[in-house]
């Protein structure tokens, strides 16, 4: 005889809790988040340059850094459905990805979607959600997936597959917000170095082992080369000084490190 499945394991439990995550967003027009607002502003900019009122206040310019997540993905949306609807949409989306990720890795990890998981799912609407740091929690939402998938792979022993995929999915996450990428990197090389240990190596050996196999996502590295190169002005230090002197989140984006646009007042104005 065998026992019913656990409840959270099945599709239908983890349908509901992702709906039940877009729900706090489906009502308000626009996302209540702080710095929603001012990113709309930019993406406004960003997608109607032709709009004569835009273009005498404000000039935009594309730089690639690791901060560009709904910035791109605004793109294609707002011709569609306009900037408001568009940017509700993909916010209403990261916190059903972060319950959707959760559910996946604790699956992978476990053998099983573990009952104390759900004290963890209402930290999809936590304190960087609410501040509005929306590309900062699209790329966490989207490292704990990749990590599911890392985990995953490696049971298989599918690891020139997770090899290549990882080449292009760390990169596409530093693209998205750096934080996830590094998110991605510390899980991905301690899922390995476990992963080695079961498998009977020593702790040298495990550990180098998980670096190498980690070797994949410093491809993202490669890309801040060419951030420094193309705009040697730009830095990525400084991120925990939150002392008085600091400005903003951190001291990154008080200087432009940060931002994927440049708003300047046009001449005339």
């Amino acid at each position: 005889m065998t026992s019913s499945p656990n409840w959270l394991d099945r599709r239908a439990t983890a349908i509901a809790l992702m709906l039940l995550a877009a729900l706090p967003l489906l009502w308000p027009q626009v996302p209540p988040l702080i710095d929603v607002i001012g990113h709309m502003g930019r993406y406004r900019v960003e997608t109607a340059r032709d709009v004569a009122s835009l273009a005498t206040g404000f000039g935009f310019e594309w730089r690639l850094i690791g901060n560009l997540g709904i910035d791109l993905l605004i793109l294609p949306l707002a011709p569609l459905i306009g900037v408001e609807a568009g940017t509700k949409l993909i916010v209403m989306l990261i916190p059903v990805l972060t319950v959707a990720a959760l559910l996946w890795l604790s699956r992978e990890v476990h053998g099983r979607v573990q009952p104390h998981l759900l004290f963890a799912l209402p930290l999809a609407y936590g304190f960087p959600f609410h501040f509005g740091f929306i590309n900062f929690c699209l790329s966490v939402a989207l490292s704990l997936a990749a990590l599911a998938l890392w985990i995953r792979l490696g049971r298989q022993d599918r690891l020139r597959l997770r090899a290549g995929l990882f080449l292009v999915i760390g990169a596409l996450l530093w693209v998205v917000h750096m934080v996830g990428w590094g998110m991605l990197g510390i899980g991905a090389f301690g899922a390995e170095f476990v992963r080695l240990r079961r498998a009977g190596r020593g702790v040298v050996a495990a550990g180098l082992g998980a670096g190498i196999a980690c070797l994949p996502l410093a491809a993202a590295f490669g890309l801040m080369a060419l951030v420094k190169s193309e705009s040697p002005q730009a830095r990525s230090w400084d991120f925990f000084n939150w002392g008085p002197s600091s400005t903003g989140c951190c001291r990154c984006c008080a200087t432009g490190g940060a931002i994927s646009t440049s708003f300047r007042p046009a001449s005339s104005i």
